[in-house]
């Protein structure tokens, strides 16, 4: 049972009037949110990816195919299975080392090793 004046949370915002307090409170959120949210924007955008180096992705891989225990090495995978590289030539290392399917067998290691001597031929971008 209820009692007689209770309302559901925040339902008073919606059957008052509104007042001076409720309008400045409402305003300010507007005010502070709106810029917040599109300056996040504007920075997830501009990162636009992880900034991994070849050596950084080769090294990830060879991690990943070398490794004896699937625990040893899980989030070097995810890592690797789900942050887009910001450098289109080693996404496309990344995105084909995605497809290798686990648990690893001997194809799948001597794949990921063929790609992360790939990843070490790939020349350095200076930023």
């Amino acid at each position: 049972m209820t009692a007689p004046n209770s309302q559901p949370p925040l339902q008073w915002l919606l059957n008052e009037s509104p007042t001076p307090i409720r309008v400045l409170a409402t305003v300010s959120v507007i005010i502070l949110a709106l810029p917040l949210a599109v300056a996040v924007g504007i920075w997830s955008w501009w990162i636009g990816g992880s900034h991994t180096t070849p050596q950084e992705l080769a090294e990830m891989l060879r991690r990943v195919a070398s490794g004896t225990g699937w625990d040893s090495h899980r989030d070097d995978w995810d890592e690797l299975d789900s942050v887009p590289l910001r450098d289109a030539r080693l996404e496309a290392i990344r995105q084909e080392a995605a497809t290798v399917e686990l648990p690893l067998n001997p194809e799948g290691r001597v794949k990921l090793t063929e790609l992360a001597e790939r990843a070490e031929a790939v020349p350095s971008q200076s930023n």
